[in-house]
């Protein structure tokens, strides 16, 4: 459900489109709930390679409450503006609006770093792997710029944002989420259910 949130948000100013697309809806569901599913653990395990740890980014006092605001703010944009720069913030939206409700961690430079290069290394394994893949996502922004695989290279930056984005949504969810048979059935219902409007819009 994390990744589809970007995905509805691209529906309303698109950034990328997908090719050779499978036809058969339940086929198409099935595939972008596994495919989606990955992307969380995919940054988790690259932030695990390059920190050796998965770092906590709280924001609190006051701070908390602009963080939250900005989060949803951020998240905007992109239903009513056509300007590219201006709705990159989605990118920081997810982050934004968890991280007042994350464990507290003394912050520093390295933790800093660590994230944001994870976030580049997934970035590119994930574009590396597009590349060659039939069914797959090009890119209608930046089309003056140059290019690795398919993303153009200032395109790479926003795997950072979203890499802290990541990792909020992991630790809130370790956090809060209930285990359970029943929650459990309730996120995969829902899970579901969003990758199959997901895959009907797309086809």
């Amino acid at each position: 459900m994390y990744w589809l949130f970007f995905e509805f948000i691209n529906f309303a100013f698109p950034q990328w489109y997908y090719i050779n697309v499978i036809q058969q809806p339940l086929m198409a569901t099935l595939l972008t709930f596994l495919s989606f599913a990955t992307v969380i653990p995919a940054v988790v395990e690259c932030v695990w390679l390059v920190a050796g740890k998965i770092p906590s980014f709280k924001i609190s006092g006051g701070w908390a409450y602009v963080s939250i605001v900005a989060g949803i703010l951020f998240a905007v944009p992109p239903f009513f503006f056509e300007n590219f720069w201006l709705n990159q913030l989605v990118w920081i939206s997810p982050f934004l609006m968890l991280a007042p409700f994350l464990e507290n961690e003394k912050l520093n430079l390295k933790s800093l770093i660590s994230v944001g290069l994870a976030g580049l290394l997934t970035g590119f394994l994930w574009e590396l792997l597009n590349s060659g893949a039939t069914t797959k996502w090009q890119y209608g922004i930046l089309s003056g710029q140059p290019h690795l695989f398919e993303m153009p290279l200032p395109g790479y930056f926003g795997f950072i944002p979203f890499a802290f984005s990541a990792i909020a949504v992991y630790l809130f969810s370790i956090k809060f989420l209930k285990t359970g048979i029943v929650p459990a059935l309730t996120l995969y219902a829902a899970a579901i259910l969003l990758s199959y409007i997901f895959a009907i819009k797309l086809i």
